[in-house]
């Protein structure tokens, strides 16, 4: 049985921090799973620089403080044998007590 990938939950990467941080660590010894409310266009953009560095990615546009959104992804990463061992929380504006439970899955 293939193990799985380890990967960073990174909000927020479409721009600013988030996105200066894949742009820094993108490598192929790590993967990422990436989000962002809006920036469809910022965030495809990012992750195609991640990929060109030979980074696995997995990318969505939507509310992380959405808990269904939040298990969506979860669910996802988990098909794709992903398994979230970070979380990082680029929106300093969002509430994230809806999904603290959710953070169970982050291994």
């Amino acid at each position: 049985m293939k193990s799985l990938m380890k990967s960073i939950l990174i909000t927020g990467a479409a721009s600013g921090i988030g996105a200066a941080t894949v742009k820094k660590t993108a490598s192929k010894n790590i993967s990422f799973t990436l989000t962002t409310k809006s920036n469809e266009h910022g965030l495809r953009l990012v992750s195609e620089y991640a990929k060109k560095k030979g980074t696995s990615v997995i990318s969505l546009c939507g509310d992380c403080t959405n808990k269904k959104f939040m298990e969506d992804l979860f669910n996802l990463a988990r098909t794709k044998k992903v398994n979230i061992k970070q979380f990082i929380k680029n929106d300093v504006n969002a509430n994230y007590q809806k999904i603290r439970p959710l953070e169970n899955n982050i291994k």
